[in-house]
């Protein structure tokens, strides 16, 4: 009875474990040259990585990625519009570490490139899109969004 009990919670908790890990998201902190142009020592940083913890969750740690910059440094926090597959990325790691060898120093770096691959995607036939659109003088949003839509 006590043996049946213990395999149903322990069941019930991985399953739970699986669903909060079956997706996550892709994270990249960054510090531009085009952004800090006019900060003296400045030297451009990058971080990424993924997670499964929200935005809010990762605020402390952007925060602290801020900190470790130069003073007046601009830094950006972006994240993957479309959640990424465990599953996917998990084999595509298996696939890269059979095939060739790399610095494992730089590990959570290679799984975030290779979680940002389309095809890791949690549903990655059904993809949703951000544009980013700098202001530029005299010019037509609604035209450049016409134009994206054509390429589809």
């Amino acid at each position: 009875m006590v043996s049946t009990l213990w395999n149903n919670v322990y069941s019930n908790w991985r399953y739970k474990l699986w669903k909060k890990i079956k997706q996550f998201t892709l994270f990249l902190f960054k510090s531009r040259n085009k952004d800090n142009k006019r900060i003296n020592g400045f030297k451009e940083r990058t971080n990424s990585f993924i997670s499964s913890r929200s935005y809010a969750e990762l605020l402390p740690d952007f925060k602290a990625f801020v900190e470790k910059g130069v003073t007046g440094e601009l830094c950006r926090m972006y994240m993957s519009v479309n959640p990424r597959s465990n599953s996917k990325t998990f084999k595509a790691l298996q696939h890269k570490m059979i095939d060739g060898e790399f610095d494992l120093s730089s590990l959570p770096q290679k799984v975030a490139s290779i979680a940002a691959l389309k095809g890791n995607a949690d549903d990655s036939k059904n993809l949703k899109w951000l544009f980013d659109f700098d202001p530029i003088p005299n010019a037509d949003i609604k035209e450049s969004v016409k134009r994206i839509r054509r390429r589809r």
